[in-house]
């Protein structure tokens, strides 16, 4: 049973703004509330999806924000107290070198200050989820991208208490029975361990599938959000486009190939 009040905001963004030294800007005002739930964070590339989770990891600092909220404390490197209630996945995400996969999830593991009880049963839980046990104990450097990707994802689940988890391109490199996998962990940590979730994807399907509401942006600002019963029926993919259009912004973002992914949805 859930313990929080799903009416009130787990994470708070009002006007936040993100200028890098380029004079780009990766977000420009943006401004939401997201509650319990998993979220899917939308946008063709270089509207500010990765910008977005890194402000709320903390591995960036805005240039100006009225208020960055997670989990009710502010977002920073040394903010040691949130990091032990956050769990975290990049696409083609960098490891430390030396390291095998095990030796990786034990660092991991004792920053999260994850009891030395429970460790090993849940490196082994999830090694064998996500079909790594027999490469444990290989070095990191050695690994493929999908499976590089898998322990990014371990990464995120293995803290035992995350409260909000958030997932850069999360089925990156990842062959399709892992998907499905991931999409029905994801689903099992929201209804059975109340755990929220941010997912960024450029595979509106999966998305879909999984998330009980949107965050549409664009060009580093909110352009919709609602939850999947506002989508009037109709597929993530087909309202993603029925907004741009509606925004005048179609022809550019589709001239700039932008929308690949999302309009041919699974290629890979």
């Amino acid at each position: 049973m859930s313990n929080s009040n799903p009416s009130e905001p787990l994470i708070t963004v009002k006007s936040v703004s993100k200028q890098y030294s380029s004079g780009k800007w990766g977000v420009k005002g943006l401004t939401f509330d997201l509650t319990s739930g998993i979220h899917g964070l939308v946008g063709p590339n270089g509207a500010g999806k990765t910008t977005t989770i890194k402000l709320l990891l903390g591995l960036l600092q805005p240039t100006s924000a009225k208020q960055l909220l997670v989990l009710g404390e502010k977002p920073t490197l040394e903010n040691i107290s949130l990091r032990k209630k956050i769990g975290f996945a990049h696409a083609n995400q960098q490891f430390p070198r030396g390291y095998t996969g095990e030796e990786y999830l034990d660092f991991v593991m004792t920053l999260y200050e994850v009891p030395e009880e429970e460790r090993d049963d849940r490196k082994s839980k999830f090694l064998s989820f996500f079909e790594l046990e027999d490469s444990a104990t290989r070095q990191i450097k050695g690994y493929s991208s999908g499976m590089k990707q898998k322990l990014a994802l371990i990464q995120a689940f293995i803290n035992p208490r995350a409260r909000f988890i958030m997932l850069d391109e999360p089925t990156s490199n990842l062959d399709p029975v892992t998907r499905i996998k991931l999409v029905e962990l994801v689903k099992s940590a929201s209804k059975e361990q109340d755990i929220s979730f941010l997912i960024s994807s450029h595979s509106l399907l999966e998305l879909e599938q999984t998330c009980t509401d949107y965050l549409l942006i664009h060009e580093g600002s909110v352009m919709w959000q609602g939850t999947r019963d506002e989508l009037n029926g109709q597929a993530l993919n087909d309202f993603y486009l029925t907004k741009l259009k509606e925004k005048g912004i179609f022809d550019e973002v589709k001239a700039k190939d932008l929308m690949k992914s999302s309009v041919t949805r699974e290629n890979s």
